[in-house]
């Protein structure tokens, strides 16, 4: 898949899962970010929600914290067909791991400029 895949109903279903996991996140006192690694046969590999306020690890976006889950347990050639679907467009240390990650497309929701009209910054 390249960056013109275009987005379908499948898209969505995981689309809203990470969006579940940012609403378990912020339940937990942490910013409300998820994030779901897909297979390319639809097999879920991770889910993770953003856990910086209750760990206190500045690196644990939601992002990264699949990253962790997913990249000691499958290989680099599945991975490369997968998708990480993340609730918001990932920031720089996220998007470094999952190109280290060797995930090969990535699907999110609010972007990094609308998410900061959201926010009032």
């Amino acid at each position: 898949m390249d960056a013109e895949t275009p987005i379908n109903e499948r898209d969505g279903l995981y689309m809203r899962q990470a969006i579940a996991w940012s609403r378990v996140g912020r339940d937990r006192g942490n910013r409300p970010f998820g994030a779901v690694v897909v297979a390319d046969d639809g097999r879920v590999l991770a889910e993770a929600w953003c856990n910086t306020s209750e760990t206190g690890d500045c690196t644990g976006h939601a992002e990264t914290n699949a990253v962790r889950q997913v990249s000691p347990v499958v290989d680099r050639e599945t991975l490369s067909r997968a998708t990480i679907y993340s609730s918001a467009e990932p920031c720089v240390m996220c998007a470094g791991a999952i190109f280290w990650s060797n995930i090969g497309r990535v699907v999110f929701g609010i972007d990094a400029v609308r998410l900061r009209v959201f926010r009032g910054e």
